[in-house]
């Protein structure tokens, strides 16, 4: 993954584009917030997780919905986008930790690099 981010950084877009190829989950790039979403939608298998991932400073996505500010970070419940799922199959389920907007795999909202620290998620769409 390394040398492909190396390669995009760079702008060496042939480059980049070969070492994907060779890769068994090849990384997307797309400038489009809802093309990522679906994508990452459709990777997603059972309770694995996917979440928006972006820099504290990237103040340019806030035309996509998505905040990155101190004063919002800073109050959002942080337990709950790591924690609690984003659907639920069970018939006898109470939904306290389900079906929740602030799930990381509902792609509602996006961590910064201080939220996750630590913590892994499966699949991410870096904004």
């Amino acid at each position: 993954m390394s040398k492909w981010v190396d390669a995009v950084l760079r702008g060496d877009h042939s480059a980049a584009k070969d070492i994907a190829n060779q890769m068994s989950s090849p990384p997307v790039l797309s400038g489009d917030i809802s093309t990522v979403s679906r994508w990452l939608r459709e990777k997603r298998r059972g309770l694995t997780r996917a979440g928006l991932v972006a820099s504290s400073g990237a103040a340019m996505l806030r035309p996509d919905g998505l905040e990155t500010s101190f004063d919002f970070h800073q109050r959002f419940e942080w337990e709950r986008w790591f924690l609690d799922r984003d659907s639920c199959e069970e018939a006898d389920c109470e939904h306290k930790y389900c079906n929740d907007v602030r799930a990381s795999s509902k792609l509602e909202v996006a961590a910064t690099q201080f939220e996750i620290q630590g913590l892994e998620l499966d699949w991410i769409g870096i904004c």
